[in-house]
């Protein structure tokens, strides 16, 4: 779920979902954020009272106070468009094996928040694609080898070159499921658009909680993939050794 803001000066709460069928995928946007509580992905639902979103690319439903959304015992197979096939135009499905990763980047947005863009190129032994991941996407743990499924990505001709598939809000990025296990980590928190992570200088970690922003903190929860799901937090205090290792990350982040 994610805040905005609503013409008359307060604040709302809406979710993003990507769903699929046999025609493709869309993009929905709930207005009623529990519509989709407990619904893990990969899970069919049977949706009623969506409305279609004519100003999206691809597409696009809304769902209010007058829809619903059910846990569905269909099997639903989503298809894939060939690598080959992929112009610089339209919204993509596609799998592949990672064949090439670049390291996360930060920027700062329009509204002067902190987020993350990634490069990777995705293969199926044949043909290439690069695909870029925009915000918490591009914190996931991805490695070269591994098998990824991208659904509802926009195409668009890339800066030198080839075609870009962009995966950010109204994509999804679904990367192999990761062992999880008990993990205590201490680092400093950075809240960026969309994304908290807790970084020591030479590792991050994606977080969930509301933690502050630039807190000192020692976590204690589970681990799985790039992700702590928080579970007992302590503020600690910010030690000279600590710090100096903090720097030197930040500093070799200046010279990439």
């Amino acid at each position: 779920p994610r805040t905005f803001n609503r013409r008359d000066g307060t604040s709302g709460v809406m979710m993003e979902a990507v769903i699929g069928d046999t025609g493709g995928t869309a993009r929905v946007i709930a207005w009623v954020p529990d519509l989709f509580a407990n619904i893990l992905p990969g899970t069919s639902v049977h949706i009623t009272g969506a409305k279609p979103d004519m100003r999206s690319k691809g597409r696009a439903y809304s769902l209010d106070e007058k829809s619903a959304v059910a846990v569905s015992d269909l099997v639903i197979t989503i298809p894939f468009t060939p690598l080959c096939s992929v112009s610089e135009e339209g919204i993509y499905s596609i799998t592949g094996e990672v064949k090439e990763v670049k390291e996360p980047r930060s920027f700062t947005t329009r509204n002067g928040s902190v987020s993350w863009v990634r490069n990777i190129v995705i293969s199926d032994g044949k043909d290439d694609v690069k695909v870029v991941l925009w915000g918490e996407k591009a914190l996931l743990q991805v490695l070269p080898g591994d098998t990824v499924n991208v659904y509802h990505a926009t195409a668009k001709p890339g800066r030198y070159g080839g075609i870009e598939l962009g995966v950010g809000r109204g994509s999804s990025f679904r990367v192999p499921e990761e062992e999880s296990h008990p993990f205590i980590f201490e680092g400093s928190i950075i809240s960026g658009q969309g994304c908290t992570f807790i970084d020591n200088g030479t590792e991050r970690y994606l977080i969930d909680g509301n933690l502050p922003h630039g807190g000192e903190m020692q976590v204690t929860g589970i681990l799985s993939g790039n992700r702590i799901t928080a579970e007992y937090t302590q503020p600690v205090d910010l030690n000279s050794e600590t710090l100096l290792i903090q720097l030197r990350g930040f500093i070799e982040e200046l010279d990439k």
